[in-house]
């Protein structure tokens, strides 16, 4: 059993109009075994730099996190960057992109552990006022000294289907 416990402070600023910074920062600690005392602690951390201009929303980003459990009961430490494009093309079509590279560290597992690039673009397209309907791709490296994943990538294609209705989540509150 895994227990992962985390608090999070949060820092967001317009710098200009067209500029915003967001932060986020904290400790982490994982109890792995609570009856064996095998407890990690790390940080979480993340930041985002967004730039608008015009039609075009540019951003760089950091996340890192660790401490987190994954499915098969092990504590990861994952630290990702990159850089994502938006564009809106009218009032209702929008196209973006977001290339990362990312790494993760398994604790007590190595062959678990991998690092790699990631590559996603869609475009989207309103349908009326409440339907969106989306065509993307991803691509996904895998590369590093690891031996379970090593020369494995993954390539997808899909296509969704969206409803919006963000007054709805007013009237919850």
């Amino acid at each position: 059993m895994v227990r992962a416990h985390t608090a999070l402070f949060t820092y967001s600023v317009e710098v200009s109009s067209s500029f915003k910074l967001d932060m986020e920062a904290g400790p982490a600690m994982t109890m792995k075994n609570p009856y064996q005392d095998e407890t990690r602690y790390g940080y979480n951390a993340a930041i985002n730099l967004s730039e608008k201009l015009k039609s075009n929303l540019f951003t760089l980003y950091y996340r890192g996190r660790a401490g987190d459990s994954t499915g098969l009961g092990y504590v990861t430490d994952r630290h990702e960057a990159g850089v994502g494009f938006s564009r809106t093309i009218g009032r209702s079509i929008s196209v973006n992109a977001d290339i990362s590279a990312f790494r993760q560290r398994n604790g007590g597992m190595a062959e678990f552990d991998y690092e790699g690039l990631s590559a996603t673009a869609e475009i989207t397209r309103m349908l009326g006022k409440h339907w969106m309907i989306g065509l993307g791709g991803s691509y996904q490296d895998y590369r590093g000294d690891m031996s379970t994943f090593r020369g494995l990538d993954r390539k997808r294609a899909y296509i969704s289907i969206s409803f919006l209705l963000p007054e709805f989540w007013r009237a919850v509150r």
